[in-house]
């Protein structure tokens, strides 16, 4: 039997919950499908020893790597298919369920993903890989005790994974445990210093915090590591917003939307940020982006627009 290939973990379904859903936007986890180069980079291959196996285990290989080709390819209904056919030949492959949990979780299916994923520890209780995709599902879902927990014994399985500390982090961020989070973060760059996730994930505490230097400085080297984090340059304009550097903080808002279209906080950051020069225009079609993408986000826009408001009223200066 040759290498079984494991599919990378990730985030793209945002559950559990407009305000949960807009929290979590500042926030990264380490892995994210829409980001093909990170996933690649993070794909993760493990050796199965060579043994000799029956036509059943045979037949398995083929279906689990024509399957692992195709969500490459980015066809996760095909990949799914096969990984159910390759399940069929060899239910106690926990390589296949997890990757079957992967490509679930990708096309957000996540109950089923979650399931595969603890049938792959069920079979392998230190598979580590598993412990991390069920708790970036756990999180989608909103399930921070659970996606806490899972991983809390990834890092008891291997300590030193830089990327379970900025998952932790997160979920102890959303927690409110902000002290626990910033320690998580430090803990992911002091294993791994180039790590852009782990540095705006800090930034985003410092940010909310009201650290504004340091916040800064973690998005700067965020963005330096990593120029298309989408989520650092909307961090790092709404601490230029803050202190009043409007025009730089348009251009990092710019930034977000180009490297990715349908990112809706930025569309209302960049229009908050228009709204306070003057340019009312221009922040009312960012504004309609902004409900075109979510039509949910309305009432939360309207409050944001308030503030703004009391905001520039209570700067301005008397005639």
């Amino acid at each position: 039997m040759g290498k079984n290939k494991l599919l990378p973990t990730g985030i793209e379904n945002q559950k559990g919950g407009e305000v949960m859903q807009l929290a979590r936007m500042l926030f990264v986890t380490v892995f994210h499908f829409a980001d093909k180069s990170w996933a690649m980079m993070l794909l993760l291959l493990v050796v199965t020893a060579a043994t000799s196996q029956a036509q059943t285990s045979r037949s398995a290989v083929k279906y689990l790597e024509r399957a692992n080709d195709r969500y490459a390819n980015g066809d996760k209904e095909g990949a799914i298919a096969d990984f159910d056919v390759a399940i069929t030949f060899d239910p106690s492959n926990a390589d296949a369920h997890y990757n079957r949990g992967i490509a679930l979780l990708a096309n957000g299916a996540l109950d089923r993903a979650i399931a595969d994923f603890s049938k792959a520890i069920e079979i392998n209780p230190r598979f580590g890989a598993a412990y991390d995709g069920r708790g970036n599902a756990r999180l989608s879902k909103g399930e921070m005790n659970a996606a806490l927990a899972d991983f809390d014994t990834l890092i008891k399985i291997n300590p030193r994974y830089a990327p379970a500390y900025v998952n932790r982090g997160a979920v102890r961020q959303l927690n409110g445990d902000h002290s626990g989070a910033i320690a998580d973060f430090d803990k992911a760059i002091a294993l791994n210093p180039r790590l852009a996730q782990a540095y705006n994930n800090r930034g985003a505490i410092r940010l909310g915090l009201g650290d504004m230097e340091r916040a800064i400085r973690d998005l700067d080297r965020a963005v330096g590591i990593s120029p298309r984090l989408t989520a650092a340059y909307n961090d790092r304009g709404i601490v230029k917003t803050e202190q009043g550097r409007l025009d730089e903080a348009i251009s990092d808002f710019n930034k977000a939307i180009e490297t990715d279209s349908a990112y809706v906080l930025a569309y209302l950051n960049r229009g908050m940020a228009l709204l306070l020069k003057g340019e009312t225009t221009e922040a009312d079609k960012d504004f309609g982006r902004c409900l075109e993408i979510n039509p949910s986000l309305k009432q939360l826009l309207e409050a944001r627009k308030k503030e703004v408001a009391q905001k520039h009223s209570a700067t301005a200066k008397p005639n």
